[in-house]
């Protein structure tokens, strides 16, 4: 299958600096043993990875002995794609539509690039071949452990192989325990092997088939994907929100408070949806002292206890209204955090730049939503993975003398319950794997090359 395309600039970058042989479909491959795809398939999950700065479009004031704006290095590109499925035919359309040259742009795509479409394989491979970046979502995930439970079916098989084998070379005095051992091994054996060899929940026929059709490289390079790629800050950017501390790429979604580096696996790459469960609990001030007390008034701490639960249903709060809300609420822009993803195709792209932020329709109390995103939160993973953020505030007791002015004035200092803000989480999903469309956010600096700016492009999926 020919894979380049004259109207693509292409540069081939090897993944892995490993010997090679042709695996038969025109593909140069990294030679891994049989003995190493046990390695491949239960290599560790990555969480995170840091993009190359090489990569990123920036701007830099121009010495008066430097090129013009034209310059191959003002004009890099990053070229994210949403959930492409195995149609290459339709990836390569939308590059050749953005003039892609890898020369100069990156390409990043948002996860679950394997299953529904004709093309799989292929489209990992051209993954590879031009040094793209990736991380993993759900459906490439389910392919890795089908590929692992193939491994351990195999290797189950040439282990009772060479126990046959073994068997035969007893002498006559061996024999018969050897027998009764055997009996007893293979019961418990085959007990216990039809428990670890179950089929993975989740796993289906699909999955099974691409991870068949994928060559050990392949599987090495799918398995090596990880779960939250970090770009990092783009330098020179002026407006929201590419002037963010950094921009990440995800493909489920991120629970909002929670560094990345607590992110829980299995929910960025297959939540939707949030669900909070509030618990509050008052106690005195015993921070001051007598005489404070007395002529202050009362004053009690409320804590507020929020568990977010990430459901891979559409049962909560969109992941991604709470991540704006919260973006938004940060008052300094250098604090937040942009993020594009992709997993969501019924919600279809999401990417208008100006948006209204809606406190009223947001599950969690107005107290705690006021606090939200200021930074004063306290945030703790449980061992199940729901993330607990601890609020603390102070409220003010009415006393006889203040008449309720105190509380009043309290409640004026609220904010209202919308107000307009910007996005910072970017839906790409726009359901290519039910034959819609395939879409590319293009992040590249302005014409007047003073800032950096997005677009969006779209192809219709074949």
């Amino acid at each position: 299958m020919d894979y380049w395309n004259t109207s693509l600039t292409m540069s081939t970058e090897p993944s892995q600096p490993l010997t090679t042989q042709n695996n038969g479909d025109e593909h140069q491959v990294p030679i891994i043993l049989e003995l190493e795809l046990i390695d491949v398939v239960y290599s560790p999950i990555t969480l995170i990875s840091d993009l190359p700065k090489k990569h990123l479009p920036s701007i830099t004031s121009p010495s008066p002995l430097s090129k013009p704006f034209s310059d191959v290095t003002n004009r890099k590109r990053l070229v994210f794609i949403g959930d492409t499925h195995g149609r290459l035919t339709t990836l390569r359309s939308l590059l050749v539509k953005i003039s892609f040259d890898n020369t100069t742009d990156h390409l990043i795509l948002a996860g679950d690039l394997v299953t529904k479409g004709p093309d799989s394989k292929g489209l990992v491979q051209f993954a590879r071949d031009i040094g793209a970046s990736a991380v993993r979502g759900n459906h490439d995930d389910k392919v890795l452990e089908a590929a692992k439970w193939l491994s351990r079916i195999k290797q189950g098989k040439k282990w009772r192989g060479k126990a046959e084998n073994e068997a035969d070379s007893v002498s006559d005095d061996e024999e018969e325990v050897s027998e009764k051992e055997e009996e007893a091994n293979d019961t418990l054996d085959v007990a216990g092997r039809r428990r670890r060899n179950k089929k993975p929940k989740g796993v289906k026929p699909e999955h099974i088939a691409v991870a068949r059709s994928l060559s050990p490289s392949q599987l090495h390079w799918l398995a090596s994907r990880p779960i939250i790629l970090r770009v990092g800050h783009l330098s020179g950017a002026k407006t929201a929100p590419w002037n963010a501390k950094e921009v990440v790429v995800v493909h489920g979604g991120l629970i909002p408070s929670l560094p990345l580096e607590k992110q829980d696996p299995w929910a960025v790459m297959n939540m939707r949806s949030l669900a909070y469960e509030l618990a509050t609990s008052s106690a005195p001030d015993n921070t001051r002292n007598e005489d404070e007390k007395k002529n202050d008034g009362n004053i009690n701490t409320t804590h507020k206890r929020i568990t977010t639960i990430p459901l891979d249903t559409r049962e909560g709060e969109p992941w991604s209204r709470a991540w704006n809300r919260y973006q938004n609420l940060i008052s300094n822009a250098s604090k937040r955090v942009a993020v594009v993803y992709g997993h969501d195709a019924r919600s279809g792209l999401q990417v208008d730049k100006d948006i209204t932020i809606n406190l009223g329709k947001s599950p969690i109390p107005i107290s705690a939503r006021q606090i939200t995103g200021t930074g004063d939160q306290t945030a703790n993973v449980s061992a199940g993975g729901d993330v607990e953020i601890e609020i603390e505030t102070k409220v003010e007791i009415e006393s006889e003398s203040d008449g309720g002015n105190g509380v009043e004035a309290e409640r004026r200092k609220k904010k209202p319950k919308k107000f307009k803000g910007t996005r910072y989480a970017y839906g790409l999903d726009s359901g290519c794997g039910h034959g819609k469309q395939l879409s590319a956010l293009v992040l590249e600096i302005n014409e007047s090359g003073d800032d950096i700016v997005h677009r969006i492009e779209q192809v219709e999926c074949e």
